[in-house]
């Protein structure tokens, strides 16, 4: 039977795709694997990574159970070891595809990605999709139980939706504008988001049953937990419980803003707040945001021309050394994206002498001059 709450990832991974994106884009994280997965207690799901995004399907109990036997089978149940993910690389000195296996936690060889892939294949038209984004999250975030008993908090947090920031990115990372309750050797303390700074207040005691019931109602009314970029969420978590409880940003905010005004009258010198609490705009998440969505398009720019070549088949030979030269070389990039969108011309590659019209080379994945 399978067990929703153990670690299962089996991926199928092309090089050529892995290598160059993770070089063009500096280590940005897009996870460009072919995968059957789950995380969290969440139901299985299966990723196909094409055109320079990820399709998601959902896989019904008896056809996810019916692969993780195949794949088992094939790798041998008694071979697995602890441990995190390894690739079996068949040849580890050119191009092609490797395999990982994680079945229950426990990593198992897989000495033939190209069955892998064609077993991914066949299950992908008996599964549901592809998911839109939204259906997605909650397919992999399913609500949690309704409380039952006293409702104690642990911690109570509202934030801004940021994106993930790039390793290579050239600018620092933008703030999430994080409002919280949380506990710090045993004491609870407010820290607030307000007008670009934070203010910290120690939270009287006396307050608790004030927060705790405040917490229990909005958590019987839990908000939709999906949310894009730059938009504000916020959550609660309780003792004795460890999932996240999705609430409404609103009610989290006039908690915060009743509870600064009672440590504001209990603790002297408290500094007031000048404004209304929490994450407003994306000016707020300073210093980083300014130009950063920017640099965002650019990346993501590049990753689809990428994507393009890899989804007609031209899945180029030795592409990672290419485009790694090419993502360390600044210049080169912002002149690429700069040139996005302008009508292709005929053009021969100078590292292999092909003729390219993309802004890739078709045959070693050379970035055009």
């Amino acid at each position: 039977m399978i067990d929703r709450k153990k670690y299962n990832y089996i991926a199928w991974r092309s090089r050529a795709i892995f290598m160059t994106y993770s070089a063009l884009m500096g280590g940005f994280p897009i996870n460009s694997d072919t995968r059957f997965w789950n995380t969290n207690g969440s139901s299985f799901v299966l990723t196909f990574f094409e055109e320079g995004r990820e399709q998601h399907y959902a896989v019904s109990d008896a056809d996810a159970e019916a692969f993780l036997k195949q794949v088992l089978q094939h790798c041998g149940p008694d071979n697995g070891i602890d441990g995190i993910d390894q690739f079996v690389i068949p040849n580890a000195d050119g191009p092609g595809a490797v395999a990982s296996v994680t079945i229950s936690a426990r990593h198992y060889p897989f000495d033939d990605p190209g069955l892998l892939k064609k077993w991914m294949d066949e299950l992908r038209p008996k599964c549901t999709g592809p998911m839109d984004p939204r259906d997605f999250y909650h397919y992999t975030n399913p609500v949690p139980e309704p409380m039952k008993g006293d409702v104690i908090v642990e911690t109570i947090v509202e934030q801004a939706v940021v994106p993930p920031q790039p390793p290579a990115l050239p600018v620092p990372p933008p703030d999430n504008c994080r409002s919280s309750l949380y506990f710090e050797g045993g004491k609870p303390v407010l820290k607030l988001y307000c007008s670009g700074k934070y203010y910290t207040y120690d939270l009287p005691g006396p307050l608790l049953p004030e927060v705790n019931a405040a917490a229990a109602q909005l958590i019987a009314h839990p908000a939709d937990g999906y949310h894009v970029h730059w938009e504000p969420e916020a959550w609660i978590t309780v003792r004795g419980r460890v999932e996240q409880f999705i609430v409404e940003p609103e009610g989290v905010l006039k908690l915060f803003e009743k509870l600064a005004a009672k440590c504001m009258e209990s603790n002297e010198g408290a500094q007031p707040l000048p404004g209304r609490i929490g994450y407003r705009s994306t000016s707020d998440c300073a210093p980083g945001v300014q130009g950063w969505p920017g640099s965002m398009s650019m990346m993501f720019q590049m990753n689809s021309e990428a994507a393009k070549q890899y989804a007609a088949g031209k899945d180029p030979q030795g592409a990672g050394n290419d485009a790694k030269a090419a993502g360390n070389d600044a210049q080169a990039a912002v002149q690429n994206a700069q040139a996005a969108g302008q009508p292709d011309k005929p053009w021969v590659c100078p590292m292999c002498g092909t003729s390219n019209t993309g802004k890739f080379c078709i045959n070693c994945g050379s970035l055009r001059p």
